[in-house]
């Protein structure tokens, strides 16, 4: 799995990797014992790609690419659309087709939309080289500028896009800065500029797109200066979409500089079936990286989502869901400069997901947080995850019927929020993970008594409560006298009175008041008093 976490101190490295060596408990019992049940388990995508008996090749740096060719290698196509489209026209004659496209940077939208004519042959679009095959949502817009002060440039701006709308059911719940409602974007040598929303705001490395006198404006420094740059500006909100399809792979791509505004997302996936992205970057888009809905049978193999303006992975509504060895991290760069960060953002966040696993993934320094688990989960697992440093918890678990089961992982050092937050969900059995130095508490019990859950397949209503939990064989560290090992808010008898808990160790520097339960400080053993449980866990100082 690729990883970012270089980008930590080394002091923040050095205790996120002490925290994962420390996920294996002194005892280790199994979970079958306890008061919440386990999930099944997923098995993902299974495309057949030996049946992919035809190669096209694109190539935008060969001399003799044309669209008008045969999409042989020797005669590729020019762009990634020609090759989508000729890949669909095989698709609908019963071929399986791989589209092998070579380095270089495709600046074009490609679109695979349903047809009555599609047949469940397989499509697959693979990169030649990893990390140097680029769908971009920008433009190159290195040329063109008007020097007029210091490090200042302008140039003509087309664009009207003004405010973005707030999506349905938000207005009311949320306000939206309108610095998250933009979605311009300005790229220098690779370099994200800061976006201002007037004139008078401009600094070093940043810019302001004026929409009424049709300008853009940059202001840079001393170590991005005009001469030999590559400024690239956004201007494209979708680069990859994929609707009503069977048996699609996405290999070894990048997708990057895609515009969409707010929950819309750069590479979109709906209604699909069959669906392999493996060897995949999305970066550096304005919202979500990459949006799953209303898919299944899918898998996510040794992918990153970091950078984005909000989101990574946005996954809503999908049957049969497989990710392994992804990174989602750094995302939420646009939301943080409105303090947007609660609301809707994370760096993978997942709804309506029947049937789901997330294993050996990593989620660190989202202005957000790592892993939301966000409505009407069912049978979902978590696995040997690690998220660490970032802004909120580090795992929300909200409104799930549940099963779900988070088992050897590391939630680290989130600095404002739980290592672990969990509202209105039942049956989640929390086993052999490390849950240390979380800025307020390391677990969070909240939500509402009940919470009305709507299941997306079904229709049926079913009022979850937080009920049913099984806390076994973890470590739950407070590394400061301030932070809580658990907090269970007002509403709190179905959690407590069902709650199966043995085998913990609970440590916590200063005092001997660690668990808030209403409002109300209770020491250890008027914890194991109340709940009837945690009688073979430790507590120590």
């Amino acid at each position: 799995m690729r990883t970012h976490l270089a980008s930590l101190s080394a002091a923040a490295l050095a205790s996120v990797l002490l925290m994962s060596c420390m996920v294996t408990p002194a005892t280790t019992t199994a979970a079958t014992g306890g008061a919440s049940s386990l999930p099944a388990t997923a098995t993902g995508a299974s495309v057949d790609e030996t049946t992919a008996t035809q190669t096209l090749f694109v190539s935008n740096q060969s001399a003799s690419a044309s669209d008008s060719n045969p999409g042989t290698e020797a005669l590729p196509f020019l762009t990634v659309s020609k090759g989508a489209q000729a890949a669909q026209a095989l698709n609908q004659r019963g071929t399986g087709v791989k589209v092998y496209i070579e380095p270089g940077i495709y600046r074009e939208q490609v679109s695979l939309m349903q047809t009555s004519k599609d047949t469940s042959a397989p499509m697959i679009f693979e990169g030649t080289s990893r990390g140097k095959v680029i769908l971009a949502g920008s433009d190159d817009w290195s040329t063109g500028w008007q020097q007029f002060g210091n490090n200042q440039y302008q140039r003509s701006w087309p664009y009207t896009w003004g405010l973005a709308p707030y999506p349905s059911g938000w207005a009311g719940n949320v306000v939206l800065q309108d610095i998250v409602r933009r979605r311009e974007m300005v790229y220098v040598n690779g370099h994200n500029l800061t976006q201002m929303l007037q004139y008078s705001d401009l600094t070093d490395y940043s810019f302001f797109a004026d929409e009424t006198a049709h300008t853009i404006y940059l202001q840079l420094g001393p170590s991005l200066p005009m001469s030999g740059a590559t400024i690239e500006v956004g201007i494209r909100p979708q680069v990859f979409v994929v609707q009503g399809k069977q048996n699609v792979v996405l290999r070894d791509l990048v997708f990057r500089h895609g515009n969409a505004a707010v929950q819309d997302g750069a590479v979109q996936i709906a209604g699909s079936t069959n669906v392999l992205i493996s060897g995949c970057t999305f970066e550096w888009n304005n919202w979500i990286g990459l949006s799953l809905s209303g898919t299944s049978n899918i898998t996510l193999s040794d992918n990153t989502a970091d950078r984005n303006g909000a989101t990574g992975f946005d996954i809503y509504n999908m049957k049969n869901l497989v990710l392994d060895s992804n990174e989602t991290s750094f995302n939420n760069w646009r939301g943080v400069r409105g303090n947007f960060l609660g609301w809707s953002v994370a760096g993978a966040k997942l709804g309506g997901v029947h049937l789901g696993q997330i294993s050996h993934h990593t989620s660190a320094g989202n202005r957000a947080r790592g892993i939301w688990l966000d409505y009407d989960n069912r049978d979902f697992t978590v696995d040997s995850v690690t998220l660490v440093w970032n802004f909120n918890d580090g795992i929300f678990i909200e409104a799930n019927p549940g099963p779900i089961l988070v088992q050897s992982s590391t939630m680290s050092n989130n600095q404002y929020a739980s290592g672990i937050a969990g509202a209105n969900s039942s049956d989640v059995t929390l086993l052999n993970n490390a849950v240390t130095g979380n800025g307020v508490e390391q677990i969070l019990i909240t939500g509402d008594l009940d919470r009305t859950v709507v299941n997306w397949e079904t229709n049926a209503q079913l009022d979850v409560q937080a009920t049913r939990w099984t806390i076994r064989s973890n470590t739950f560290t407070s590394q400061d006298s301030s932070q809580a090992l658990l907090v269970v808010s007002q509403n709190w008898p179905p959690f407590l009175t069902t709650l199966s808990a043995d085998y913990n160790v609970w440590t916590k520097l200063g005092g001997q008041q660690v668990f808030e339960v209403g409002a109300s400080w209770l020491t250890f053993s008027q914890w194991q008093k109340l709940v009837n449980a945690d009688l073979t866990s430790v507590f120590q100082q």
